[in-house]
């Protein structure tokens, strides 16, 4: 999967064609994602290739008060891409967004992206364990690994319609 490709089909819904041919490019059956009743999120997993995709339900994701929650279509919304071995998946293996990679510090991300607009912090010891970039059409999360502080997850997003 190329990463270009993938980030350029966000915010696209799952019965759009360019979306369905990248679907059946890389044997990915969207009507496999699933919304719990109490959630407005579903996941597409492909732990082989090292990622996994986003849905938001068109009532959250378009902020469309008009549609029933979990019954209109359902957009991409984001990607995580995941590090070797972190929750069972392979290391994604192309080219990450803004030349980021699993081997940077912090301060190497910091160099790359600037300063964040977030941070998650332990409660054991108040170390930072995630990371956001807040851009005007997507935002970057990075959660590190626990123990050599580098990045196990890297999510790219775009932020649900607003008022």
């Amino acid at each position: 999967m190329k990463t270009n490709e993938l980030l350029s089909l966000l915010g696209r819904s799952v019965k759009d064609h360019e979306l369905i041919v990248l679907g059946t490019k890389n044997n990915l059956d969207f009507s496999k994602v699933e919304v719990e009743a109490d959630f407005y999120r579903g996941y597409l997993e492909n732990k082989q290739e090292g990622f996994s995709m986003v849905f938001t339900d068109e009532h959250e994701f378009l902020n469309n008060s008009e549609q029933d929650r979990n019954k209109g279509n359902l957009y991409f919304s984001g990607v995580f891409f995941y590090s070797d071995g972190k929750d069972g998946f392979s290391k994604y293996r192309d080219r990450l967004p803004k030349n980021i990679n699993f081997f940077d510090s912090r301060e190497d991300l910091f160099m790359k992206l600037g300063e964040s607009s977030w941070q998650r912090k332990s409660r054991k010891d108040n170390s930072v364990i995630a990371d956001r970039w807040d851009g005007s059409e997507r935002y970057i999360h990075i959660t590190y690994d626990k123990k050599n502080k580098l990045p196990s997850i890297i999510g790219v997003h775009i932020p649900d319609k607003k008022l």
